[in-house]
């Protein structure tokens, strides 16, 4: 994996908006025992209390999710998904920590999936076992390996679930390495591929977003790549993601604001902006806003949404520069830059 190319953000971010896509592919015998009628909740404080009491180090669950079931039990189950991008001896034990850990915190039954997006065909985990004098233990949890899934790479390239998009990009950033022009056309080929499958434009936008977070080119590249498709969506009618670059976002979305936002809010937040929506949220939020850049915390909530919606209701505008709570523009602007669109925006 090239030192520009990160797995884990896009993955967690892909799997928290198109969950039922993803289990659809991955582990369908648990889909279809869900009832997706109910709206499935992410668990983030749980799961810090998990992994804080767990006392793993650096280890850590990537999402847990509460779900319901279709046999119409009032019972809810955590669903502990873990994406793994490389073989790790600790694997098997870090699975069995947490599945006993997330029961006995919360007394409830717990289903453990991984998803291996590793290129090693042989390195299988499926259970863990511990056997002593007079005690044996074993447990079982389910496996999704991508290498399977790819291998039929026909099949993958004709679904039309979201959750393919982002498994055949991360297959593309692992295949080309240090190619950039082969990265470019993979790259434009899963792009122009959005616009055949029938989605709605937030979808377009959103796919496109885990798709260039992963497929990251050079300068030199991403303007070709960019004009390619700003001359695509013009002969198609379809302005749905140059729409959403207008402020100069095609010039290294994720990779900018991180760059930008971990020298504080206040000295990179316009520059981070203007290279990058997503990545360096976290870094500049701890080193910016917290220390009390409440009007650079307003800023860059409105102009993410600006970036990434094109205009902000005026009532929105009033909502947010009113706010002077530095916990609250903080959690606003993660929510302005992971909502789908601004009507499930809500600012309270």
């Amino acid at each position: 994996m090239s030192k520009t190319t990160e797995y884990d953000s896009p993955w967690k971010e892909g799997w928290r908006i198109f969950l039922h896509s993803f289990m659809r592919v991955c582990f369908p015998d648990v889909e279809r025992a869900i009832n997706w009628l109910r709206r499935p909740e992410f668990l983030d404080k749980e799961l810090r209390k998990i992994v804080r009491d767990a006392q793993s180090g650096n280890k850590f669950v990537d999402l847990l999710i509460k779900v319901w079931l279709r046999d119409g039990s009032e019972e809810w189950i955590l669903l502990h998904v873990e994406i793994q991008h490389g073989p790790d001896p600790q694997f098997q034990v870090r699975m069995y920590r947490y599945n006993y850990r997330a029961t006995d915190v919360y007394g409830r039954p717990v289903i453990t999936l991984a998803v291996l997006a590793d290129t090693d065909p042989d390195w299988r985990p499926t259970f863990y076992e511990m056997v002593l004098p007079g005690t044996r233990v074993r447990f079982d949890f389910s496996v999704c390996k991508l290498l399977d899934l790819t291998a039929d790479e026909a099949a993958l390239r004709a679904s039309r679930e979201p959750a393919a998009i982002v498994i055949q990009a991360s297959l593309a950033a692992q295949r080309t390495g240090n190619d950039a022009e082969r990265r470019r056309v993979l790259k434009w080929e899963l792009t122009r591929r959005l616009y055949e499958m029938g989605l709605g434009k937030a979808d377009i936008q959103e796919l496109y977003r885990l798709v260039d977070w992963m497929l990251r080119l050079p300068d030199d590249l991403e303007a070709r790549f960019h004009e390619q498709l700003c001359e695509f969506e013009r002969k198609e009618n379809m302005p749905y993601v140059t729409s959403a670059e207008r402020f100069g976002i095609a010039k290294g979305r994720q990779q900018g604001i991180e760059e930008g936002l971990q020298q504080g809010i206040e000295k990179g937040l316009q520059q981070g902006i203007e290279k990058g929506l997503q990545q360096g949220i976290e870094k500049g939020l701890q080193q910016g806003i917290e220390k009390g850049q409440v009007m650079a915390g307003r800023r860059a909530v409105l102009e993410l949404l600006e970036v990434r919606f094109g205009s902000v209701p005026e009532a929105v505008r009033e909502r947010v520069g009113s706010e002077t709570r530095v916990e609250v523009l903080r959690q606003w602007l993660r929510l302005a830059a992971t909502c789908a669109n601004l009507e499930v925006l809500c600012l309270s």
